[in-house]
């Protein structure tokens, strides 16, 4: 299962993080040299898909850690039945 991991800061909501990691993907799989690698190919079809099919304002009004209030990283994967999951892998204390 392909998993991405995203930062969220200050200002910088899951949706913003996801778009912005999904844009260095890209630039950096047309500045290569060389064919994309499975991983490369399936990290940008999945931030792709996760842009395009989740409900931000849903998801953050669910989860509120993921609104870009405070620092947390976060792994955006996907399971067999295509459901999106998005889970918090660090956080960031003050």
């Amino acid at each position: 299962m392909t998993s991405v991991i995203i930062h969220l800061r200050e200002g910088r909501c899951v949706q913003g993080a996801a778009r912005t990691r999904h844009s260095e993907l890209v630039a950096s799989l047309l500045e290569a040299d060389r064919d994309p690698l499975p991983d490369e190919a399936d990290e940008v079809e999945l931030l792709a898909a996760f842009l395009e099919g989740t409900d931000f304002g849903a998801l953050r009004a669910q989860r509120p850690i993921l609104d870009g209030r405070q620092e947390v990283s976060v792994s955006v994967s996907r399971d067999e039945s295509g459901a999106f999951a998005v889970d918090v892998v660090a956080q960031e204390t003050s």
